[in-house]
């Protein structure tokens, strides 16, 4: 278990997504909230250590989004085409749909 200072999401961390083929991770809550937290994982496995996130961002949508509730409502991906992250969040209505990439 490790606490991420500054990443304040609603109930908590309720969803998580690695895109695949990246150290690119997402974190959300649920219950209403706009806020995601990004993830650099580590490249590499320690030997008998272990792994920890290393740098991680917070931010908010804005708006009226409110992050959705069970299931999940948050995927990460990697762009076929330029090998990008990207994370999709959907409302709780599913009527929006936000997204964000590295």
């Amino acid at each position: 278990m490790q606490t991420l200072t500054g990443s304040n999401l609603s109930a908590g961390t309720s969803a998580a997504s690695v895109a695949q083929g990246t150290h690119t991770g997402v974190i959300t809550g649920e219950f209403g909230g706009d806020a995601l937290t990004a993830t650099a994982l580590p490249t590499t496995s320690g030997t008998g250590a272990t792994p920890a996130i290393g740098n991680w961002v917070t931010c908010e949508t804005g708006g009226v989004f409110q992050m959705g509730l069970d299931p999940h409502t948050l995927i990460a991906y990697r762009s076929p085409d330029r090998g990008h992250a990207i994370a999709l969040m959907v409302n709780d209505t599913a009527t929006q749909m936000v997204a964000g990439w590295t």
